[in-house]
This record gives C-alpha cells, sequence and structure tokens, in this order.
C-alpha cells in the first residue's frame, strides 16, 4: 500500500471513532519525531505492537479487502510481564470493505466496532 492510502485511511477512521465517541491515546497522533523522542516507558507499545494496523492483506484491493484497526491493548504469552492473553481493538470497516477469515489459538480478543451507517452506541 502507498503511504498517502495508509494516511487517508487513519484520518478516515480516526475521524469516525471521534464522532462515536471512541477516545484514542495520545501516541495514535505521535509523528515519527515524536516516536523518536520516547523512552523505555514506552516499551509496551512497541513490544504488544499497539497502535495503528492498516493493511489490504497483500490485495492490492484495499476498498474491496483491507483493514484499518487501533489496537488499545495486546497481550502475549511470548515475552515476560505482557502475559494478557487477549487484545482490545477499535475497528472501522467501512461499507464494501471485509477482511479474510482468522482466528488466533491463544489470545481472545474484544473487537470495539465502529461503523458509519450506525446511529449511535449509547442507545
Amino acid at each position: 500500500m502507498k503511504r498517502s492510502q495508509v494516511n487517508a485511511a487513519i484520518t478516515e477512521a480516526t475521524a469516525c471513532f471521534a464522532r462515536f465517541g471512541a477516545a484514542l491515546p495520545a501516541f495514535a497522533f505521535w509523528t515519527p519525531a515524536d516516536w523518536e523522542r520516547q523512552g523505555p516507558e514506552t516499551a509496551e507499545i512497541r513490544d504488544c505492537m499497539l497502535g495503528w494496523d492498516v493493511t489490504d492483506f497483500g490485495s492490492g484491493r484495499f476498498a474491496e479487502i483491507g483493514r484499518t484497526l487501533f489496537t488499545l491493548r495486546n497481550g502475549t504469552t511470548r515475552a515476560p510481564g505482557y502475559g494478557k492473553p487477549y487484545a482490545e481493538k477499535l475497528l472501522f470497516d467501512p461499507e464494501g470493505q471485509r477482511a479474510p477469515a482468522h482466528y488466533h489459538r491463544s489470545k481472545m480478543e474484544d473487537i470495539l466496532f465502529v461503523a458509519p451507517e450506525a446511529t449511535s452506541w449509547r442507545n
């Protein structure tokens, strides 16, 4: 995928999440320079791969087969200190886009689904 596609997907997802009251942590908006300034206190963000994931799953057809999500929590049983066997993600799934089916053998996920056509989370 081109960086411009990734940036556009993040911009669209960020606006949708905000519209439905889903607050993102500060690191969701860090620039590469911001990341360079971070110290060891941000190790969990890197070690557990928190943050933005934008992919077309190698399809070259992001509008049809793709995913934009933000990982808020992501446990791993492979690294000491992160023994949470679950993940929590905000998922942006625009009309007409799908992702291949998959599963995890050792992780549970809470998918927080935000759909542009939804009217309210609070109803």
